[in-house]
């Protein structure tokens, strides 16, 4: 069984939202420290590529929007 039916029989789909990652988070007694998205858009050769006003664009864009489809990024602890 597919968890995305649009996934290729090798190919590579995310399944990674920021509710699941709180949810398997939570199931394994850990706390989450650190949830964000990563972008808005990257693409290669794109002219703003290098620009420091859109590097800060897109990481605001990520931690703003995680659920966007980029890549997630989080860091998960146990409780003290």
């Amino acid at each position: 069984d597919k968890i995305r039916k649009t996934a290729g029989k090798f190919g590579h789909v995310s399944v990674f939202s920021p509710k699941r990652v709180r949810d398997m988070a939570a199931a394994n007694g850990l706390e989450v420290e650190f949830l964000t998205g990563a972008f808005f858009m990257r693409k290669k050769g794109f002219f703003l590529e290098n620009s420091k006003l859109w590097m800060r664009f897109n990481l605001w864009f990520g931690a703003m929007f995680p659920s966007w489809p980029g890549e997630l990024y989080w860091i998960l602890r146990k409780p003290l």
